[in-house]
């Protein structure tokens, strides 16, 4: 699983060829420019899982973001698993959580106090119970929500904090699905990136906009629905203009992060509704097809255009760890358009990414964790025209609000 989503060079059919994980496997992975994540692959055979939790728990547990629990649903000896998990959760606990007490004085039995945890300082769980292409059809979605609910009410019984649970295959969407979820919840102020994609979107005339993960191609924010335009004095308008402030205002799905506690994302997996997956879809077939380029013509994919009868798409490399896709029901908004939309706001995008901006955008003005590299932060670093950053006045018969 970890060489299919963090490798370019392995596909679901080449894992085959893979050994088992041996004891822990470390991979490092850059995401972003800032996002670095120590990956530790543990084994699940029955020797590794003693000595993760006993002989090597505090080295295995100790400052964890988040841990990623895979089940096999198809395991004969699924009590036994849940029981190394119940485990696990007792040494994230006892390991990850900061104290925010702890008594030394012995209880009514004579026993030592117990650890008191802040509830805030717990790592998040996510619960992949994978190989579910193995089971019926027709019986998949039951056995799924059975063993996701069972599962999800133990850790809130014997952790707290956060948790989400995924029926994974690494045959389709599902584990692309699954993992991106949990890159979202590791990404700092995924607030102020949905808001600038929303206005990103908004500026291409754009139905929507995704962002995918340079490297894994996982889906690191999309963006929120806006109000559609009419037509009024022959050209497409809002009816009501939009306020900075209302970019700033993110979707469920999008405000989670493990770091500020928030919850959000955190509830995404209790419902899987087809069409959210789309993207998810993409990404899978993106690397598919990026992997059969790199392997017969040793060419590398960095773009794709279309248009169509209902609608244009593009996607091209956008910062220099993501790529963008945007896609627009205009008419008028043709594919070109969308990638010279993207250009034009790239490099704000960089900087944000970057922690620091040069020129302010009307989600920057409302923002007041963002660095500004100007002399000052009023809004004599944005061009009197309002090029610059997000404020995009650019040559397109329906650009304006």
């Amino acid at each position: 699983m970890r060489q299919v989503i963090f490798s370019a060079e392995y596909r679901p059919v080449d894992t085959g060829r893979l050994g088992a994980t041996v004891d822990v496997e470390s991979t490092n992975v850059r995401l972003f420019n800032n996002l670095h994540l120590n990956v530790w692959d543990c084994g699940g055979q029955d020797s590794y899982m003693d000595n993760y939790l006993f002989s090597s728990a505090a080295n295995t547990f100790t400052n964890v973001a988040i841990c990623v629990y895979v089940f096999d649903t198809k395991s004969e000896e699924w009590d036994k698993d849940v029981e190394y998990f119940e485990s696990v959760l007792d040494n994230l606990r006892q390991y990850s959580g900061t104290s925010n007490a702890e008594s030394d004085d012995e209880d009514a039995d004579g026993e030592a106090g117990t650890k008191k945890v802040d509830p805030d300082s717990l790592p998040g769980v996510c619960i992949l119970i994978n190989k579910m292409d193995l089971e019926d059809p027709s019986e998949r979605a039951r056995i799924e929500r059975e063993k996701r609910d069972d599962l999800t009410k133990k850790v809130k019984a014997r952790l707290g904090g956060k948790v989400m649970a995924f029926g994974t295959s690494i045959w389709d969407e599902s584990l692309y699905k699954a993992w991106s979820a949990i890159i979202r919840t590791l990404i700092p102020n995924s607030q102020r990136l949905v808001a600038h994609l929303s206005r990103l979107c908004d500026k291409a005339h754009g139905a929507e906009a995704v962002l995918f993960e340079r490297q894994t191609f996982l889906v690191v924010a999309r963006s929120r629905p806006i109000p559609p335009r009419v037509k009024l004095d022959g050209q497409l308008k809002r009816p009501k203009r939009i306020h900075a402030e209302d970019w700033s205002v993110v979707g469920e799905e999008e405000s989670s992060n493990p770091i500020d506690g928030t919850v959000g994302a955190w509830e995404e997996s209790e419902t899987d509704v087809g069409e959210k997956k789309r993207y998810e879809k993409i990404s899978e077939m993106i690397r598919s097809f990026r992997h059969i380029l790199n392997k017969r013509i040793e060419s590398r994919w960095t773009s794709w255009q279309s248009n169509f009868a209902n609608c244009s798409v593009a996607i091209d490399e956008f910062t220099s760890s993501t790529y963008c896709l945007i896609l627009s029901n205009d008419k008028l908004a043709k594919a070109d358009f969308l990638l010279g939309t993207m250009k034009a706001a790239q490099p704000h995008f960089e900087e944000l990414s970057k922690g620091t901006v040069l020129l302010k955008c009307p989600i920057c003005r409302t923002d007041s964790g963002i660095v500004y590299l100007g002399e000052s932060s009023d809004d004599s670093h944005s061009n009197s025209n309002g090029t610059g950053a997000l404020g995009l006045q650019l040559s397109h018969a329906t650009i304006e609000d």
